[in-house]
């Protein structure tokens, strides 16, 4: 039997955890805080190509050990524990594990964005709607006019796109389902490959039951656009809108997603 208020009971825990737990968010708001200058510092020296690459990388590597670091939170949900960090001497080696927990999830959702993208191209293949584009695209270019074959295939070539694009949805859909629980199992199994395991991802989700983890994820989608229309507006402040939305209030979204997701795997 579907239980509402317990998912609701879910997220209300979540959204206060960062409160509850202000070192665990202190840690998340300097991360975010160090990236974030790196990010407004790639976008101010993008004429200077040295220090824009040299800020790219940095930028780049600090958004990866963050995603790693904030796989603990999904782990320690799972685990039952709110330690992030035993011990202060341990934070150079935390940082190399994170770095490289952060490059495995970064793969696990590439392979997971590249599976629909590869479904959309062979279909718009197979169904001869990419040649369509090219030849209508080529005409275009070449500024001779459309010719009366392809206007006329206007019609089918619309059609075809509903459907195709219909198609697509779903495939992202589903991908979807499967993506946001292959990143808590890689967080619990602290392995890639388990998170690339159609058939025990398949089976965690049985295990949760369908309509649980999809209203979870209808709820997941309502708070974070709540939160990301908070983001935007303290963006708007004056001077330091940037520095603090992007720190506060995007390591807090991550925060509560992150461990609603831990919640959600234990159920």
């Amino acid at each position: 039997m579907l239980n509402i208020e317990g998912s609701l009971d879910l997220f209300k825990d979540s959204l206060r955890y960062p409160i509850e737990n202000p070192k665990v968010w202190l840690s998340f708001i300097i991360l975010f805080f160090i990236t974030t200058i790196f990010s407004l510092t790639v976008f101010s020296t993008i004429d200077n190509t040295p220090l824009f690459v040299i800020f790219g990388i940095l930028f780049i590597v600090m958004s990866v050990i963050t995603l790693g670091f904030s796989m603990k939170i999904i782990r320690n949900q799972i685990y039952g524990s709110d330690v992030i960090v035993d011990d202060m001497d341990e934070i150079p080696s935390n940082i190399k594990d994170d770095f490289i927990e952060g490059i495995e999830a970064v793969v696990v959702e590439v392979i997971y964005l590249v599976i629909p993208a590869m479904f959309l191209f062979i279909l718009t293949y197979i169904t001869g709607l990419f040649d369509w584009i090219v030849n209508f695209t080529i005409q275009l270019l070449m500024s001779s006019g459309i010719d009366g074959v392809v206007f006329s295939q206007l019609s089918s070539f619309i059609h075809t796109l509903i459907s195709i694009v219909f198609c697509g949805v779903a495939v992202e859909s589903v991908m979807f389902l499967i993506s946001t629980i292959a990143i808590a199992k890689h967080a619990a199994d602290e392995s890639m490959m388990s998170a690339l395991n159609i058939r025990g991802i398949l089976s965690k989700i049985s295990s949760i039951g369908w309509d649980e983890y999809v209203v979870y994820l209808i709820l997941l989608i309502l708070t974070i656009s709540v939160l990301n229309i908070i983001l935007t507006i303290v963006c708007m402040i004056p001077y330091v809108g940037k520095v603090i939305s992007f720190t506060m209030v995007g390591s807090y979204i991550l925060i509560v997603t992150n461990v609603s997701l831990g919640k959600i795997y234990t159920q």
